[in-house]
């Protein structure tokens, strides 16, 4: 019988797909007083790898992320993703949204993402909403999986994804020589 070992805190992100930046600082201003302080961004670049949004929000779409400062246990995922939801709900107009947030987290050897779809590789974790495993590290670099979206697999996002694993492995490494800080 194995061993039940508590997890770890991850550090939770978001990514904004948006066509206005007035929408982005408002809505980072929204992730930050639902999740604290922002410590990471990246972008906004253009939006390019899929149309897929584009009827519902626009053609000139943009996408940032934005990382938060505290770790937080994955338990608390699907509240993330809800709480997102609800942002994402805020800054619709004439029952279209304006901007789409993608929250997820990081640990050492992947990133997850969480969503209301049910599919063929994604977990339920409660109340309602699914993790999908988007990139794992493997050999010491990130490596997209079958379902992985186009734009997680570009370099630009990778590039940041390392900066943001770089972030939370100091964070891990001051948390257990300090473990009452979490």
């Amino acid at each position: 019988m194995g061993e039940i070992i508590k997890s770890e805190p991850v550090k939770y992100f978001c990514g904004i797909i948006f066509n206005d930046a007035g929408d982005l600082t408002s809505v980072k201003k929204e992730l930050s007083g639902n999740f604290g302080e922002i410590d990471s961004e990246f972008g906004p670049v253009h939006f390019k790898w899929t149309d897929y949004y584009s009827e519902e929000m626009g053609s000139e779409l943009q996408k940032a992320f934005v990382s938060f400062k505290d770790l937080r246990q994955k338990e608390a995922a699907p509240d993330f993703k809800i709480a997102s939801n609800e942002i994402e709900q805020k800054f619709m107009k004439d029952s279209a949204r304006n901007v789409n947030l993608d929250p997820g987290y990081i640990e050492m050897s992947k990133l997850i993402l969480m969503t209301t779809k049910n599919f063929s590789h994604r977990i339920f974790i409660g109340k309602d909403i699914y993790a999908e495993v988007t990139l794992i590290l493997r050999n010491g670099r990130w490596d997209s999986l079958d379902w992985t979206y186009p734009d997680f697999k570009s370099p630009e996002y990778i590039e940041y994804f390392k900066k943001l694993r770089e972030i939370y492995r100091v964070q891990m490494k001051s948390i257990k020589s300090n473990p009452h800080q979490i």
